[in-house]
This record gives structure tokens, sequence and C-alpha cells, in this order.
């Protein structure tokens, strides 16, 4: 039983995962969706590239004046013309190219997933026997 992350079955899903972020962050429909974030943004005077390097520390806008926080109001805009966020775009795309691996290796998940409830069969057992708090290392005395 494979105990490290990264290796036997828990290698196999955390690899389909790293594959598939990549390959959906790629996809032509995200890259539209970052570059109207990107063209918004730069609309309100930020420049940044995409969300995902959008950390307060790249965005160069100085702070505003209190005559400009005294002055923002919020404003409303109806529902139905709020265009889907890039967020949302993104999490359509790689859910559909999850579901596409996940057919496609639908064996190999399904024992990974038993590797996963065999082991945490095992730490159950062992916190029944030695409990949760018990300073004993099994094979010492």
């Amino acid at each position: 039983m494979e105990l490290q992350p990264g290796h036997g079955a828990t290698g196999l899903v955390e690899t389909l995962k790293a594959e598939r972020f990549q390959a959906s962050s790629r996809d032509h429909r995200v890259t539209e969706a970052f570059r109207r974030w990107s063209t918004c943004m730069a609309r309100q005077g930020y420049r940044v590239k995409d969300p995902l390097n959008a950390a307060p520390a790249s965005m160069s806008r100085p702070a505003p004046t209190p005559a400009e926080i005294k002055q923002a109001r919020p404003r409303r805009t109806p529902h139905a013309s709020v265009p889907p966020t890039w967020s949302g775009t993104w999490f359509a795309v790689e859910s559909a190219h999850q579901l596409g691996v996940v057919k496609q290796h639908a064996r190999d998940l399904d024992r990974a997933a038993a590797a996963r409830r065999a082991l945490a069969a095992r730490v159950h057992r062992l916190l029944e026997q030695y409990g949760a708090g018990a300073h004993h290392v099994p094979g010492r005395r």
C-alpha cells in the first residue's frame, strides 16, 4: 500500500488533475475570458494580464484619495446583463475536461479509490487500536 503522496494511486489522480488544469487554462474559451477580464480591469485603471496574476502587488494603480472614496458609488447591474465570469467559464471548461478524463481512466481511478478506502480503513483500525492520543509506536515497547 503506497503511503507517499504523488505515488501509486494518489499519483495518478494528482497527475490527471494537473494535466487537466494546464489544458483548461490554455483552452481558447478560458484565454478569451481572461482577455475580457483584463480589458475590463484596464478600463478601471488596473494593468494585469490575467486573474491568476492579480495579486495586490501586481495591480499598478495608486491608492484612492479620500475624495475618490467619498465620490465612489456602487454600480447596480441587472443580473440578466452580467456576462459570464472568467471563473465560471474556466470552471465549465475544466469540468468538461475532467469528465472526459474520468471516463477514459475509469478503471484506474476505481483502483485509486479502492486504495484510498483501504488506507482509510487501516488508519481507522490503528486509531482504534492505539488511540488518537497514544504515544505508543507500533513495533516498540
